[in-house]
């Protein structure tokens, strides 16, 4: 089946897809009666590319040394071949009779070869070099496993002048594999990937050299432990990128379908580590504890995870199969520890984990599969997906989703109350939540009840339906705060804590009490980092942000963090040891480097996913709070409690200068970045003279007149935060003065035109107006393409169409896909009419990028202007893959008897089994594509130039 995830193989496959269409369409009108024209010429330009294709196919199997190619390719050179032979016998046939049903057969059998097989030959290429370059990757991760024996300088100059070659051979070819493919996400994750491998490469340097370095002293096991540490997070970085280099379609998916994605990804990092450890079991006499042993048991632990992630008899038979093979590798590595690998019963423990691999693998698919045919089974991970599915619930009680929207407003009463739960949240922003919670658990329950007892459409339930939308909004806003607050107190100073245990590392043994100094930093370090990582995990979990890229990027970052911290401390025990030792300390600034990068990172990743206004508002109120400590420390003489608050206030003063400053760089407003700078400018100025005030109170507590001098000068820093705040969230208000009423409307203006020629009319009824909306049709749990149409569907419904193009786009594509799914399903219509159904929605989907692009341009928020872009630039490889396997799909309708009801044919060959499921994947992309780029775009069409124009017309409709 086509893949298109290289440039090159769509760049070949787009003109032999539309030239397959053409021949579709003449077969089709040949069953209609009408004469097939003399196809001579097209066909024998199409024979002609074919033969050079072959030419090149067969030169590189017969000169190339991978094996696996020459073996592969004589499959797809013969399909083509053939198809091209069969084309060449349509064209005579049709000269001796243009109506001959055979020559149809014979027309159709060949276009369908053409495309299938000249997509399983260029498939065949590229896997060949996916293979070259994956060698490479594992060639680095066996010899990184030598670095548990190097023990002296000369074996490790020794050991990167190996590493180096094949570490540079490898970066030059992810870049270039990099640029070459199609799916942005694909892109972002190999170079992530990349990116931190290079980082990660000096600290492995240096790592080993503190292992030589403190061989036969007591910090010994420390520094083997950071050794292996880094090891292990270069070994994974590569083995994602395995994964990645082997991914064919996309793997993005909505919230809702986070299941099947987790699932994926778990099962493509198991099977990237099969090889190694199937390596480590054929070789019988390699040591237990080795890079071999330590991939099969990393495989088994995310089997574990895997398995708790599927549902049905399928997770028992993992669990089980799991649990049995833990049991063997562990008697296996006994028997290799103990000398005694190559004996019998260590034989057929290796044959037998070999053949539960196998098993596994099976296991891995299954689950997969019927993951992605049952569709989710329990609500989204993230706190504002849930907000969505409750919300969808509300609109439609006895929809498709009904039982996933009920469950996602229980799991949002479940997580706010945890929530509630914590520590150090503010008793109001308790209190709310805890009450809106009861409310929501009580008018949940009054409106089943009146759906059993009156409809669902009843009035009473309409009702209960609208106040349990505010009710969720109520809840939301809580919850939000009170996350906010907790990013205002934990991320208020992020290195202070890491300095102070590098400072007590570094004191001298003659130092009275250090290693009290010492033991409290550590404790107060682990305390900060643990705090700071919940609270980011907080963030990504619980937070406003929707954006997949950003809540993983901001969970990865905090796993980064927190694994880290403990290898920091580790080496601060090493030079606490010896706090003389150079190159113990070179290892430590690295390390300290390397986490203060990290959690930099981190820092940014929560403040994008945070609002600036309701942040710096939140440090106001803190700051508030930090005063009135203050106060009560001078009114007790407590001379710590002040020095505490006044330190406080300041480091909360300077979050908000930093979050204003990343403000200005990320705005081309210029009236609102000089309001920030200005604002910014003045609260610069005012935190010093607080801080001076302080410590001379500090130093007189008791005088009245330094005290009031103090009290000024933070009234001082206070007003200039709440300015801060002020510009941060200027109010838009209309100036009424200058508002007059015309005696008659400004003329209607004309419709948008475009350059492109519109497509033909819908083939549906649609009704592109906001009284009177097309009927959509509710999606049944075995028709994904309608379901993916159908969420669609209901996030545009929000909108009015009148005045935004960018929603009458989307509604129609949701229609048009709607038909699609009709067209798939056997319900009416022809081959031509599914081809230009899909042409018809790749037309609007670039209408869709059309729009997107140009409001980006006028956005003057970079990051709201990176998103639009990022998320609309998949739609034109999305929508030109939709042409080229519609024209597939095209090629096999008739051949099997379609089932009304169902999207996935029961019958049929695999090869049409395979088409289904590859248009189905590709529609879900789009709508997923479509449905991300319209709140993109609404998002910022809050910071659209003001002298721009208004372009889209955002009108929220009544949901009720």
């Amino acid at each position: 089946m086509p893949v298109f995830h290289t440039k090159t193989i769509e760049s070949i496959l787009e003109p032999v897809a539309q030239q397959v269409s053409q021949l579709v369409i003449l077969h089709e009108e040949g069953e209609c009666g009408n004469a097939i024209p003399d196809l001579t010429e097209p066909v024998r330009c199409v024979a002609g590319a074919v033969d050079n294709l072959l030419q090149v196919g067969r030169d590189l199997a017969a000169s190339t040394s991978d094996k696996i190619l020459q073996q592969d390719m004589p499959i797809p050179l013969e399909r083509v071949e053939q198809a091209s032979g069969l084309l060449i016998k349509s064209t005579k046939l049709l000269r001796e009779d243009p109506h001959s049903p055979e020559a149809r057969k014979v027309l159709i059998s060949g276009s369908r070869g053409i495309l299938s097989g000249t997509s399983a030959l260029l498939l065949t290429f590229d896997e060949a070099e996916v293979r070259r370059i994956i060698r490479m990757c594992k060639s680095v991760l066996e010899y990184l496993a030598i670095s548990e024996v190097v023990d002296n300088m000369e074996d490790l100059a020794t050991f990167l002048r190996n590493l180096t070659p094949g570490l540079t051979s490898m970066t030059k070819s992810i870049e270039v594999r990099e640029k070459e493919l199609t799916h942005a996400n694909h892109r972002e994750m190999l170079c992530n990937a990349l990116i931190n491998v290079k980082s990660l490469t000096p600290i492995l340097v240096s790592a080993i050299k503190m292992v030589v370095n403190t061989m036969n002293t007591s910090g010994y096991p420390q520094a083997v432990d950071n050794r292996n540490y880094v090891v292990r997070q270069i070994s994974e970085e590569i083995y994602e990128m395995v994964r990645v280099l082997q991914l064919t379609t996309s793997d993005e998916a909505s919230w809702e379908e986070d299941e099947l994605r987790s699932m994926k990804r778990l099962a493509g990092s198991i099977v990237g580590k099969i090889d190694m450890a199937n390596d480590w079991l054929i070789h019988l006499n390699m040591e237990g504890g080795g890079a071999g042993e330590q991939s099969l048991r990393e495989l088994l632990s995310k089997t574990a995870d895997f398995s708790r992630i599927v549902t049905g008899p399928l997770r028992s038979d993992i669990d089980t199969l799991r649990d049995r093979m833990d049991r063997n590798v562990g008697e296996l590595s006994r028997f290799r520890a103990q000398g005694r690998g190559e004996s019998p019963e260590a034989r057929k423990l290796a044959a037998e984990i070999l053949e539960q691999l196998n098993i596994l693998n099976s296991f891995l698919t299954a689950a997969v599969h019927n993951q992605a045919y049952t569709g989710p089974s329990k609500p989204a991970p993230i706190f504002a997906a849930m907000i969505d599915q409750a919300n969808q619930w509300l609109r439609n009680p006895l929809g498709a989703k009904h039982n996933i929207g009920f469950q996602a407003l229980g799991a949002l009463v479940t997580e706010a109350r945890k929530l509630a739960d914590a520590a150090n949240i503010n008793p109001a922003v308790r209190s709310n939540i805890l009450s809106s919670c009861d409310d929501i658990v009580s008018q949940s329950g009054n409106l089943n009840a009146a759906i059993e007892n009156k409809g669902a459409h009843s009035p009473e339930a309409k009702q209960i339906t609208s106040q349990l939308a505010k009710l969720l909004n109520d809840l939301n806003n809580s919850v939000q705060e009170s996350i906010v607050d907790k990013v205002s107190d934990d991320f208020m100073d992020t290195s202070s804590p890491l300095r102070q245990l590098v400072h007590t590392a570094y004191l001298p043994m003659s130092q009275p009490n250090r290693q009290t100094e010492f033991g409290a930093a550590k404790v107060g370090f682990n305390n900060h980092v643990d705090r700071m990582v919940a609270t980011a995990v907080l963030v990504a979990r619980r937070g406003r942000s929707r954006n997949r890229v950003l809540v993983e990027a901001l969970e990865n970052t905090a796993g980064t963090v927190s694994s880290m911290t403990q290898q920091v401390v580790n080496i601060a025990c090493v030079v606490f040891d010896n706090p003389d030792d150079g190159m113990n300390k070179t290892h430590l600034e690295m390390l300290q480097q390397e986490w203060l990068n990290n959690v930099d990172k981190l820092t940014k990743l929560v403040d994008s996913a945070t609002d600036v206004g309701e942040f710096v508002r939140a440090n106001e109120l803190a700051i508030r709070r930090d005063t009135e400590f203050c106060e009560r420390s001078v009114a007790d003489r407590n001379v710590p409690g002040l020095v505490k608050g006044a330190s406080s206030i300041a480091r909360r003063s300077n979050r908000v200068l930093t979050v204003a400053n990343q403000e200005v760089d990320n705005s081309e407003d210029q009236s609102y970045c000089q309001g920030i700078s200005v604002a910014s400018s003045n609260l610069a100025s005012s935190i010093a003279p607080m801080v001076g005030s302080a410590k001379i109170l500090a130093a007189g507590i008791t005088e009245t007149g330094k005290h009031s001098d103090w009290r000024v000068k933070n009234e001082g820093l206070r007003t200039a935060v709440r300015r801060v705040g002020d510009a941060l969230s200027p109010q838009l208000a209309p100036q009424l003065g200058n508002l007059s009423v015309k005696p008659s409307p400004p003329p209607r203006p004309p419709a948008p035109t475009t350059s492109n020629a519109e497509p033909s009319s819908l083939p549906v009824n649609f009704v592109d107006d906001d009284s009177k909306e097309a009927e959509f049709p509710t999606p049944k749990s075995n028709q994904p393409i309608l379901t993916a149409a159908h969420s669609l569907h209901i996030e545009v419904q929000k909108w009015q169409s009148a005045g935004n193009e960018i929603i009458a786009a989307a509604k129609r594509m949701a229609v048009l896909m709607a038909t699609m799914s009709a067209l798939v399903r056997g319900s009416g219509g022809t081959k031509k009419t599914l081809i230009d159904v899909a042409q018809q929605i790749a037309y609007e989907s670039g209408e869709v990028t059309r729009i997107a692009r140009r409001e980006a341009e006028r956005c003057t928020d970079k990051r709201m202007r990176n998103m639009l872009l990022q998320v609309s630039e998949k739609m034109p490889t999305i929508a030109t893959q939709l042409k080229i396997l519609s024209t597939v799909k095209a090629t096999m309708l008739g051949d099997l008897t379609q089932q009304l009801d169902s999207e996935i044919p029961d019958g049929g060959t695999t090869e049409d089994l395979e088409a289904t499921e590859m248009l189905v994947g590709n529609a879900q992309n789009l709508m997923t594509a479509v449905r991300d780029t319209v709140r993109a775009a609404e998002s910022a069409s809050i910071k659209t130039r003001t002298d721009s124009g208004i372009i889209l017309r955002w009108v929220r409709k009544q949901p009720w």
